[in-house]
């Protein structure tokens, strides 16, 4: 009975991306993936940090993650369904020791979109993940608070809470959390770490988000 249990969740897990019809069609991003993902290329030992622009705009994260070797593969605008569609092109093809993926802060933007299916799709982002490269250590970041989208903040905690089980759940899985260290005293974020639309981090808080990642990534296995 295990087993089957099992293997209905894998079934579950590769339900065809058009099921979810709240999310906008991945292949608005085609032409984008392609264009950015061609000057990638593969190296030994790499970890792909990928996600949305809160990791494209990182400019400084390969010297602020050194001596670990990183390719990023942040798509603006991109969602975790968007990561389901692309993960060949974004994270499998380049076979690497480690994954990040912060993906979330979008599809919470999403009113149509249920914490429910933003989950599901990363449970079908992880199996795809280790079953193509089961060697390969797993990390999930936090979905971060802003300020522009503070009314947006109860959905992204539910799914960050969401992702934090799943950690909890899994030895194969890290949970990141990049969100509280960008919060107040108040428990409201920190608009000196903002850029100026409110939503994307400035130097000064990619500065905090290198002193959690970092360290977390130098004592991988």
């Amino acid at each position: 009975m295990n087993s089957f249990i099992r293997f209905l969740a894998v079934v579950f897990c590769l339900i065809p991306t058009a099921a979810l019809a709240d999310y906008p069609d991945p292949e608005r991003k085609r032409d984008q993936v392609e264009r950015f993902t061609k000057w990638l290329v593969s190296e030994p030992g790499s970890i792909v940090i990928t996600g949305s622009s809160s990791i494209r705009r990182w400019r400084s994260i390969q010297d602020d993650l050194a001596p670990a070797t990183i390719i990023p593969t942040g798509i603006p605008g991109s969602n975790m369904n968007d990561l389901d569609h692309y993960l060949d092109e974004l994270v499998l093809r380049f076979a690497p020791e480690a994954i990040v993926i912060y993906q979330g802060d979008n599809d919470a933007a999403i009113d149509g979109v249920s914490v429910d299916q933003v989950i599901a799709r990363f449970d079908r982002i992880m199996t795809r993940i280790k079953a193509a490269l089961p060697g390969s250590s797993l990390y999930v970041m936090s979905v971060k608070p802003s300020i522009a989208r503070w009314q947006k903040w109860p959905k992204a905690l539910q799914i960050n809470r969401m992702l934090q089980d799943r950690a909890d759940e899994r030895s194969d899985l890290i949970y990141v959390d990049v969100a509280t260290p960008l919060l107040g005293e108040d428990g409201t974020p920190r608009p000196d770490l903002f850029d100026e639309d409110m939503v994307h981090l400035n130097d000064k808080g990619y500065r905090v988000w290198t002193s959690v990642l970092q360290p977390i990534l130098a004592d991988r296995p």
